[in-house]
């Protein structure tokens, strides 16, 4: 026989599944509205082509569903633009979206998810400007 806290522990955990699934279709929503304005079929799509969307009913009906509003979904994409190109991975930012929204207190995942990036960027930077320097070293070491 079930008691009355089993009873609501698997209410709890059935509202729970639903909402997840709720979620899953959300974002699979989402994702085929993203890839169809993947023109270079990339998997990425361009923050011009988003902005677009952002006035789309069917967009804003899909956020409003995810409680997100399209002010959040551009500040993530400009959050994942760490290289200024103007081209996010689709993935990339369903994904934070995911996490954003899930998300209930706690860190800043936005801006921690920007800060990573953009040191990552420059540590790349670095490495590659230090092979440079240590290849033009190695040249004018060489005797002619």
């Amino acid at each position: 026989m079930l008691s009355v806290f089993d009873n609501c522990k698997s209410d709890e955990q059935k509202m729970l599944q639903d909402q997840l699934r709720n979620k899953n279709s959300n974002l699979r929503r989402l994702r085929s509205i993203l890839e169809q304005i993947d023109v270079t079929g990339t998997g990425a799509i361009h923050v011009d082509g988003l902005n677009s969307l952002l006035f789309d009913t069917m967009v804003t009906d899909v956020l409003d569903d995810m409680e997100m509003d399209t002010s959040e979904v551009a500040g993530i994409f400009k959050l994942l633009d760490v290289d200024d190109s103007g081209y996010v991975n689709i993935d990339e930012l369903l994904i934070t979206m995911f996490r954003l929204h899930a998300q209930t207190q706690g860190v800043d995942l936005p801006s921690l998810l920007h800060e990573s990036r953009k040191v990552g960027c420059h540590l790349m930077n670095a490495t590659k400007a230090s092979e440079d320097g240590v290849s033009d070293v190695k040249k004018s070491s060489v005797p002619n």
